[in-house]
């Protein structure tokens, strides 16, 4: 009787803590060019709360990172929310948002970067979504590379063909602190 017990409890608590798990899914949209929409997606079952969005480029000439949360490439005059200037906030379940085409990425890193690159020259973009689960002190996060195809022809539009299919969930003590670190290099 205890066995039954025991294994109905271990089958209950992996259940619950299924349901509990944030999950989050980044993908492209609508083109796998530079105007291609990169979105993300809150799968868990629990509000999330998008506190950042970090992008990774690697060049020929090596990586670099930038925050690309906030939309500074719009004047604060140009929207009657300011909420629609940046990328922070609530994602219910289910709930997608779009961050913006692979293009105003590079371009919001280049200007927070203070430097001029050719996306076209790009070798690849990692894209990593930070969230605040819903009752928890912590972050969880989730990275996407897409990798940079097609760009040998001058005339030719670059392609963001994602590495892999499912997004790298980032979780467990030492890689959310390293995602708080991240978040707060701002």
């Amino acid at each position: 009787m205890m066995v039954v017990w025991i294994v109905y409890l271990n089958m209950f608590l992996v259940s619950f803590s299924r349901q509990n798990r944030s999950v989050i899914h980044i993908s492209r949209a609508a083109s796998e060019h530079m105007n291609g929409r990169c979105l993300v997606t809150n799968m868990g079952a629990q509000n999330l709360y998008l506190v950042g969005v970090v992008i990774d480029i690697k060049t020929k000439d090596g990586n670099s990172r930038a925050i690309v949360t906030d939309r500074e490439e719009w004047g604060e005059g140009d929207f009657d929310n300011m909420l629609q200037r940046t990328l922070q906030g609530p994602l219910g379940a289910g709930e997608a948002r779009d961050i913006g085409s692979f293009e105003e990425l590079a371009k919001r890193a280049q200007a927070r970067l203070g430097s001029e690159f050719d996306t076209r020259r790009s070798k690849a973009l990692t894209i990593t979504a930070v969230a605040a689960p819903n009752q928890h002190q912590k972050l969880v996060g989730a990275s996407k590379c897409f990798n940079v195809q097609d760009v040998d022809a001058e005339d030719a539009e670059p392609r963001f063909v994602p590495s892999t299919l499912m997004t790298k969930q980032i979780s467990g003590l030492f890689r959310t602190r390293r995602l708080s670190r991240m978040v707060q290099d701002r």
